[in-house]
């Protein structure tokens, strides 16, 4: 990894003043990706490849304070079509973001509120002209100020709501379609530990039933990385997989572990520019 990461900035160079392309091939010399990074090593294209084809080019536009603003991704198969995301902030606190399907047509936003502690307390849901679906909204608990308890407690959907609007069945969740003006208090309880020094060691998701779905353990490592490893459970019991992710000093993915495959990362500046697939 230290090998291929200084071979990519030596071939990038120690200046860096415009718009630079690595690429990452396969033992076939085939292109499996292909990052361009701007003058400030921020990514702003990312394309992959299967078997020599182009499957998916993500774009990336940022604000004047450096911040991600806009993000397209566009699909390459029978039928071409973009995925666009665009960003709103107040300061450097995400606020807002606004959702996009050029296939379809559908657009939707989402408002974020903050509570004192920085944690995510309400989502506003919009609908694409504007006026509210629903909203999300969330009981945090603590305890000498670490979050130890987290309930998603309910969704409103206005009572002058068209049941149009869910022609998708958006769920919420694992819950059902609410109707119009129905309040659903049915959702999930998150509960938080942590070691001596105050970091999270342990996260453990259950439904509205109390039945387990997930279960997130990190274990701190003594070179400065943390590792985390998620279970995921099935609905009536037993595992359905796990996922382990190793985090580098830096708190950037190093390593993810899904079931038997495993991806390395390498980075220049915060910008990923190649993954490795064992």
């Amino acid at each position: 990894m230290r090998f291929l990461l200084l071979s990519i900035i030596l071939c990038l160079g120690t200046q860096l003043t415009a718009q630079q392309t690595v690429t990452l091939r396969a033992p076939d010399g085939s292109v499996k990706q292909r990052t361009q990074v701007d003058a400030r090593l921020r990514p702003t294209q990312v394309e992959i490849f299967a078997d020599g084809k182009l499957q998916r080019r993500t774009t990336y536009e940022y604000n004047t304070d450096g911040l991600l603003s806009e993000e397209v991704t566009t699909l390459f198969d029978d039928h071409e079509y973009d995925l666009i995301t665009q960003y709103s902030y107040d300061g450097d606190v995400l606020t807002g973001k606004l959702i996009g399907n050029n296939r379809s047509g559908r657009w939707s936003s989402e408002g974020y509120v903050y509570d004192a502690y920085g944690n995510l307390a309400r989502i506003d849901h919009y609908r694409k002209n504007g006026t509210l679906a629903y909203q999300t909204f969330f009981d945090l608990t603590y305890e000498d100020s670490l979050l130890v308890e987290k309930v998603r407690r309910k969704v409103v959907l206005p009572v002058d709501s068209l049941h149009e609007d869910w022609e998708n069945e958006v769920a919420i969740g694992d819950d059902p379609v609410p109707e119009p003006g129905e309040v659903v208090e049915a959702g999930s309880t998150t509960t938080y530990d942590y070691d001596a020094r105050g970091r999270r060691t342990h996260a453990e998701e259950r439904n509205h039933e109390g039945e387990r779905v997930l279960v997130t353990e990190t274990t701190y490592l003594s070179d400065g990385r943390r590792r985390e490893k998620t279970t995921f459970y099935e609905p009536f019991g037993g595992v359905s997989f796990s996922e382990t992710i190793t985090y580098d000093r830096l708190g950037r993915m190093a390593e993810r572990q899904l079931m038997h495959d495993r991806t390395r990362y390498a980075y220049i500046g915060d910008s990923e520019v190649v993954r490795r697939e064992f």
